[in-house]
């Protein structure tokens, strides 16, 4: 299947919160050393905006399109026992991964128990995410994995 990282969420987050959160993983994202564009074979800039966070790697270093909207829409929810949605994205251990690691946290310092991670990896395939939001936003470093 491949290295992926897992989140169930609330169909609609809060507008505010998702603001600030989207704020935050672009602070983070304008400060790493990680390039990254809207699709990986599309050079569009990423997105930060109050509905919707979406990012790649570029060329052989994207995968999957990391993607959270405000508001999620899928054909076949799949909730778990809180109604959260299901919903994920392969890395494939590139480069941007540590974007998307950092986003999670910042997804997660936002919404807390709104949204639960999970991953592939072990905690220390998220110290490059987490260092990079402690670094540039001041919190990160506390960030745990929920299953």
């Amino acid at each position: 299947m491949g290295y992926t990282h897992y989140w169930d969420r609330k169909e609609k987050l809060d507008p505010n919160l998702f603001g600030q959160a989207s704020k935050d993983c672009q602070k983070v994202c304008n400060n790493s050393q990680v390039e990254i564009q809207f699709e990986y074979n599309e050079p569009n800039p990423p997105v930060f905006t109050r509905d919707s966070v979406r990012f790649n790697g570029i060329g052989s270093d994207g995968h999957e399109t990391f993607a959270v909207a405000r508001h999620y829409k899928h054909s076949y929810p799949q909730k778990d026992e809180q109604g959260r949605l299901f919903t994920f994205c392969k890395t494939a251990c590139k480069p941007y991964d540590r974007l998307v690691t950092a986003c999670l946290v910042i997804f997660k310092h936002h919404f807390g128990d709104a949204i639960s991670i999970s991953s592939d990896g072990e905690m220390s395939d998220w110290k490059d995410g987490m260092k990079e939001c402690q670094d540039v936003l001041g919190y990160g470093n506390d960030f745990t994995l929920d299953k």
